[in-house]
């Protein structure tokens, strides 16, 4: 898989895994929570942290090795 496949692969289930997220906090109550204590900067943080897990998961699977391999 090139590099720009991988991009937007990762890209794609991030955002699905967001809109699961975010199902989850709307049913649970759970949203006004996260709101209240972490805001933007919050969802942003998570936006990121999934794109990198989903990156990391496909390199893996792409190359066989570990984004953290020097």
């Amino acid at each position: 898989m090139r590099s720009e496949k991988r991009i937007i692969k990762a890209s794609i289930y991030t955002g699905f895994s967001e809109m699961a997220i975010g199902l989850f906090m709307a049913i649970t109550g759970w949203h006004s929570w996260y709101h209240d204590h972490f805001h933007f900067f919050g969802v942003l943080g998570l936006g990121m942290a999934i794109y990198g897990f989903w990156h990391m998961i496909l390199l893996k699977k792409e190359k066989g090795e570990w984004a953290w391999k020097k």
